[in-house]
């Protein structure tokens, strides 16, 4: 006889916030701010409160729109050009109140709290680039297309910037034709900005090769479509500005790899949907030995738009 089934208890009752913030938002314009809480009922209150650097701050109620998910709105007048710093606080029904980040236990308001910790996203003026890509943040969302693990590397170097890294992909043994490239998914880290997509006119890119190097530099859209160009890159750092209408159809890498290994390496969409920023959410960067089997590399340090 099977015996009747019952869930386990709950290893732990404790208020626990889990939240990402927006990196960088468009100035003067609300926002919504969300965030995943366990550990309160519906007799608990969550608000957040917002300063900013003009010297104003402002507490807002956080509403339950589903199971453990709270949401508010960040009122316009807050988003001015700079940083908007906020904490997430809850106040229980017993009279405890918690502070986030940190999961502080008192009154966050009380004359010897000398906790401040803070969660902040960056607000953009009008001419503020709009980066997809950068070697110091996004390290963990990149993703290669190597075949030769024994002789060719991937490295996050620093170069003539402090405290700025660049992402370094390299042949060093190369084979005649091979192929080394990387891609990196940019859409959630743009969330914020997404209505000024339409007035951004050119892609930027700041990279340089050692060995001087033919790059490609490919934006992919949501339909799996890829607007490419190919530049000569050289040894010294450059800015290499690409004016978008100037992007053509190509290929892109089907990243991460297929297998088995005979199953195609490139996709090319069948669409003739023209390109438009507003589409894109992937860049790829790609480059090969061509005919040679001499060592070449690409640096890259940052990606962005520019309008």
């Amino acid at each position: 006889m099977v015996a009747e089934f019952y869930a386990p208890s709950s290893f732990s009752s404790e208020t626990f916030v889990v939240h990402q913030p927006v990196n960088d938002v468009s100035f003067f314009k609300s926002f919504p701010i969300s965030t995943k809480i366990i550990g309160i009922d519906s007799t608990d209150k969550v608000s957040i409160e917002l300063r900013n650097l003009c010297n104003k701050w402002k507490t807002v109620p956080m509403e339950k729109v589903k199971a453990y998910e709270y949401k508010a709105n960040v009122p316009a007048d807050m988003v001015t050009p700079g940083i908007v710093n906020y904490r997430i606080m809850i106040k229980k029904s017993d009279g405890d109140t918690y502070t986030f980040p940190g999961g502080f236990k008192g009154d966050p308001y009380a004359w010897d709290d000398y906790r401040n910790e803070s969660w902040q996203t960056f607000v953009a003026s009008t001419q503020t680039p709009l980066q997809l890509f950068n070697a110091t943040t996004d390290k963990n969302g990149v993703i290669l297309y190597n075949t030769d693990w024994r002789n060719n590397s991937v490295e996050y170097i620093t170069a003539d910037k402090r405290g700025q890294l660049v992402l370094k992909t390299a042949m060093n043994k190369p084979a005649a034709q091979q192929i080394m490239g990387w891609q990196y998914f940019f859409s959630d880290k743009i969330n914020g900005r997404v209505d000024e997509l339409s007035t951004f006119t050119k892609l930027v890119v700041r990279a340089r090769s050692m060995e001087g190097a033919s790059v490609k530099f490919s934006l992919i859209t949501d339909d799996a479509q890829a607007f490419a160009t190919t530049l000569s890159v050289k040894k010294e750092f450059q800015e290499f500005e690409i004016v978008l209408p100037d992007l053509k159809k190509d290929s892109m890498l089907l990243l991460p790899r297929p297998y088995p290994g005979f199953l195609p390496l490139y996709f090319k969409s069948n669409s003739t949907k023209p390109f438009s920023i507003t589409d894109a959410e992937k860049l790829e960067i790609s480059f090969s030995s061509s005919s040679s089997t001499k060592p070449i590399s690409i640096e890259v340090e940052a990606v962005w738009l520019k309008k």
